[in-house]
């Protein structure tokens, strides 16, 4: 999980935002073409990966705007139509947005659970060799518990993501053996770009 360098919300949304305060989302999917349209800004803010596990994302059904604060717990209804409420993700019972979901309202704790959006999610997490996220060595009590709150929530360990992981991180782990700089690993890596943070700390490390 990395920080989301959300872009301002487009004024054709704000507008449709402006014209549906009762904050049914229903609504939005009767514009569809408006939906695709920030769907697509969405997706390209976060490079074309998941916003909570960094998997790549395909072009295809599957991929929908997930809320971060869910739209139906009544307290943050509110929210439905909050450009910064936005997350990309895929449908998967297993993890992400709907593993989240997944969770009773009254078992999540917002304060705890760490929002890429608004806050710098990488420097909460540290892998291991065989792609296991990892809280950060060094942080203090607190920001350890958010940091393993986050994998629980979203299940960023399941074992299906830690095997893509470990995938990517060891043809890296090869690419650092050869002559190649980490500018160019780096950049070989990320012309399609997932898993990024795991990347990024394989590089890192001597």
């Amino acid at each position: 999980m990395r920080k989301i360098n959300r872009r301002e919300e487009p004024k054709a949304f704000t507008a449709f935002a402006e014209k549906h305060p009762s904050n049914d989302w229903n609504d939005i999917h009767k514009d569809q073409e408006l939906y695709e349209n920030i769907r697509l800004m969405l997706l390209e803010d976060q490079e074309g990966m998941s916003g909570y596990t960094e998997r790549r994302l395909k072009s295809n059904n599957s991929i929908h705007i997930d809320h971060f604060r869910r739209k139906g717990i009544p307290e943050y209804k509110h929210l439905t139509y909050d450009w910064y409420n936005f997350v990309v993700d895929e449908h998967n019972p297993h993890y992400g947005a709907d593993k989240k979901d997944s969770f009773k309202a009254k078992e999540l704790d917002y304060k705890l659970l760490i929002n890429p959006i608004l806050e710098d999610a990488q420097k909460f997490f540290d892998y291991d060799e065989d792609g296991w996220m990892l809280p950060k060595r060094g942080l203090d009590k607190s920001e350890k518990e958010r940091a393993e709150y986050t994998i629980k929530v979203f299940n960023l360990n399941y074992r299906g993501l830690c095997d893509e992981r470990k995938g990517i991180m060891t043809a890296v782990r090869g690419c650092k053996k050869g002559d190649r700089s980490t500018e160019e690993i780096l950049s070989w890596f990320t012309k399609e770009p997932s898993f990024i943070s795991a990347i990024e700390w394989e590089l890192s490390q001597k």
